[in-house]
């Protein structure tokens, strides 16, 4: 989907929709450091997805609110932190409602690993296995780790620490790349 700008959009989903985590507030600044090439959509809140259900009927109003959202994106890039070596909840529960449908079939995608703990590696493999299940396209150059993103802010909420916005500068870049060679191809 183009936006207003026509430029592709980069939809950007935070692990832990928590306006005050690392997560959310790392993504709130991929609007200003993705290349002008990509317009970044932070409009999608994992907060807002219930626990799966396995019926038969359509999905809650949140869940197609989502799926539309990432049908409609030309690109995906998810900050997640790792939950005891696995996948966190919010992420889980997305990934549980796209079981099944074609939402991300092709879209280029980044998988932010957002902690620094031992087992870290394991949520981070395990989150790029279940997207590219799901038919995306990993962007594996874009599909970093950015550890210590919740200090990586001043008191006033600026995002300094160079390390964190030189990663996220640079998985945005290779994330564009793919989607506007996508978008050529």
């Amino acid at each position: 989907m183009l936006n207003h700008t026509g430029r592709p959009v980069i939809v950007a989903v935070s692990g832990n929709p928590d306006p005050r985590s690392g997560e959310t507030r790392l993504l709130a600044r991929a609007p200003g450091l993705a290349p002008g090439t990509v317009a970044v959509d932070l409009d999608v809140d994992l907060g807002t997805v219930p626990p799966f259900t396995a019926s038969g009927d359509r999905p809650p109003s949140a869940v197609a609110s989502v799926r539309d959202e990432l049908a409609g994106a030309d690109g995906l890039l998810i900050a997640s932190p790792p939950v005891d070596g696995g996948v966190a909840e919010p992420v889980d529960r997305l990934l549980q409602w796209l079981s099944g449908t074609a939402v991300l079939d092709g879209t280029p995608t980044a998988a932010l690993n957002t902690a620094l703990t031992a087992d870290a590696h394991l949520a981070h493999a395990a989150l790029i296995d279940a997207l590219s299940g799901l038919g995306a396209v990993i962007v594996s150059r874009a599909c970093l780790a950015v550890p210590g993103t919740a200090g990586a802010f001043d008191a006033a909420g600026r995002l300094v620490d160079p390390f964190v916005v030189g990663v996220l500068r640079v998985s945005l870049a290779y994330l564009a790349d793919a989607v506007l060679r996508g978008r050529s191809g």
